[in-house]
């Protein structure tokens, strides 16, 4: 694509954290819906004309009709269905670095692939008859109020770390 295609954007936010942070300098371009993979993260549109820019945890193919699944890094649920009226752009930079390099690439799967896990574990664990029925009865005051423990390393931090460590190490001296 020619260079003036080119947009760009400053972050605001923390979804997309620990990979990008609020201030950083996004570089999109326009492509089309049929071009995106699993792990790109791409810029739409939603709520009143805001612009997002998420991770693609699933591609669908219906018919004629390809539909998106993206989720934040940072958060627990996905968004809602994106199509290519909301698509806005693939982002192609951040800051000084090229996220259309094979390294990145891969990176950008294997979060995705784990985010994608996630979300379905979360969504598991939310919808299972068991926590339903603590639900209920704590509700009835029946179940004691125990303060459930959060993981102190969810899939997404553990990946970030294992990315923080791969890029210090490659930092040249």
């Amino acid at each position: 694509m020619s260079e003036n295609l080119i947009s760009e954007a400053v972050l605001f936010g923390t979804s997309m954290l620990p990979f990008f942070k609020p201030g950083d300098i996004i570089y999109f371009e326009p492509i089309p819906i049929n071009s995106v993979r699993v792990g790109d993260v791409i810029v739409f549109k939603k709520e009143a004309g805001h612009l997002f820019a998420h991770r693609i945890i699933k591609v669908v193919k219906e018919r004629d009709e390809i539909k998106l699944l993206a989720k934040a890094d940072h958060r627990i649920t996905c968004d809602p269905i994106l199509t290519q009226k909301e698509m806005v752009g693939k982002v192609i930079r951040i800051g000084n670095r090229d996220l259309t390099s094979a390294t990145q690439r891969f990176l950008g799967s294997l979060i995705a692939r784990v985010s994608f896990f996630e979300a379905r574990l979360y969504l598991w664990i939310y919808k299972n008859p068991l926590n339903y029925l603590r639900h209920k009865l704590e509700k009835k005051g029946w179940f004691p109020k125990v303060k459930l423990l959060s993981w102190n390393l969810t899939p997404l931090r553990f990946v970030g770390l294992v990315v923080k460590l791969f890029q210090s190490s490659r930092t040249p001296e």
